[in-house]
């Protein structure tokens, strides 16, 4: 079994699923969160008949950030897209062992999440 460490070091490294400049954006519905330390999280989005068929991320911040978001997309691939409001973000602390003092970056990439549910209920 992988340490948290280890875990973190493999998400934060892990980039198949980040966003490149030749992805055309406009197929997926993005999600967008930043705060007062200048750090953001993009989240995007293709479904089909209501599953999860892609997803990448551009994320600006720290590493606790990037595998935070690395691993929360790695985790809804080929998910039912309702899995998304009910997505039990705090398994994510335990798996990199995330600081009390990091804890904002679990809301971050909550929030651009959100952001993306509301563009699909907008349509």
């Amino acid at each position: 079994m992988n340490s948290s460490i280890e875990i973190l070091k493999e998400a934060f490294f892990d980039t198949d699923h980040v966003l490149i400049a030749t992805d055309e954006t406009d197929q997926y519905t993005a999600g967008f969160s930043d705060n007062a330390q200048n750090m953001w999280v993009k989240f995007y989005l293709i479904t089909s008949n209501s599953k999860i068929i892609d997803a990448k991320y551009e994320v600006k911040g720290c590493q606790y950030l990037v595998a935070l978001t690395s691993l929360f997309t790695n985790s809804i691939i080929n998910q039912d897209i309702f899995c998304l409001a009910d997505f039990d973000y705090q398994s994510l602390v335990s798996l990199i062992d995330l600081p009390k003092n990091r804890q904002d970056r679990l809301f971050l990439l909550e929030d651009a999440v959100k952001d993306c549910i509301n563009h699909f209920e907008r349509g």
